[in-house]
């Protein structure tokens, strides 16, 4: 393993695992329109202010980006998603942190089926094993973990983040391969400013998300997690090993939320995100 490499696992953990507690004040203070909106803003200015390192990534196949409409399709398509993503979020993160991050261990084995039936993505034995083991956790933290503590609102919010990380999942199966990071980073961050203008995000929302700030600190985090995630992708590292230092973070947030917010007993967080990571490791390798 490379020094950069080391740097770039240490830089995504971080960001990964911060990113809960940050957007956590917001969720408790603010609409959840607001953290689309602010989400939304530092991902366009940290595209622009990374656009001279990287403009040359904006030309796919000899041709700038605009004249790819499958490119603009999985991107605005993406930057929806992740537009509801985050407002669904941030409805579970008020009532639960540790629930705002487990859904997302459902999200893969849904997404791994769905990819293996719809795109002849290939599975091996043992990771359909590891498919079958990660859906029985969740449905076992649903019923005995802190999920079943959420109200109706909040379960029907974790159900639709599991089914909308799913498609986003099967959205980058087609995206990476077509397109390249900047391009979707870019457009996605676009969409997802445009829809929050057209969705009726309010003036003292906007105002929330462009001058407070829990939700410039909030914003920044998540920008720069979206470059240095993205970013790593292939280039640094293998999508499998990203999707694992994503996950890794959850059960670290689940126990740190224990004892921050009182979220259950920290040994049963352990617990069911230990255990859910390890059925997830088939899945990544």
């Amino acid at each position: 393993m490379t020094t950069l490499q080391l740097f770039t696992i240490l830089g995504i953990f971080f960001l990964a695992a911060l990113r809960p507690f940050v957007f956590y004040p917001c969720a408790k203070r603010f609409s959840p329109r607001t953290s689309c909106a602010f989400s939304a803003i530092w991902s366009v200015i940290g595209a622009l202010l990374i656009l001279p390192f990287f403009h040359h990534k904006l030309i796919i196949n000899e041709v700038y980006f605009y004249n790819d409409l499958l490119a603009i399709g999985l991107g605005v398509l993406k930057g929806i998603l992740l537009w509801f993503m985050i407002k669904h979020i941030q409805v579970v993160k008020k009532e639960s942190n540790s629930c705002s991050v487990y859904f997302g261990f459902i999200s893969i084995a849904i997404g791994a089926c769905a990819n293996y039936f719809l795109f002849n993505s290939l599975l091996t034995t043992t990771q359909i094993i590891g498919i079958i083991l990660i859906g029985i956790m969740g449905l076992l933290f649903f019923i005995f973990g802190q999920a079943k503590k959420l109200s109706k609102e909040g379960k029907i919010s974790f159900w639709l983040l599991v089914f909308i990380l799913a498609a986003i999942i099967m959205t980058d199966h087609n995206a990476v391969s077509h397109t390249n990071w900047y391009v979707q980073f870019t457009v996605t961050g676009a969409t997802m400013l445009i829809f929050s203008i057209v969705s009726g995000t309010s003036i003292k929302e906007w105002k929330n998300a462009i001058f407070d700030r829990d939700s410039v600190l909030a914003g920044i985090v998540y920008a720069a997690g979206g470059i240095c995630l993205m970013s790593a992708m292939i280039t640094i590292l293998p999508v499998s090993m990203v999707s694992l230092i994503i996950r890794l973070a959850a059960p670290a947030v689940m126990v740190i939320s224990a004892f921050m917010y009182k979220e259950g007993k920290w040994y049963e967080q352990a617990a069911f995100g230990g255990l859910t990571m390890a059925a997830a490791l088939p899945l990544i390798f």
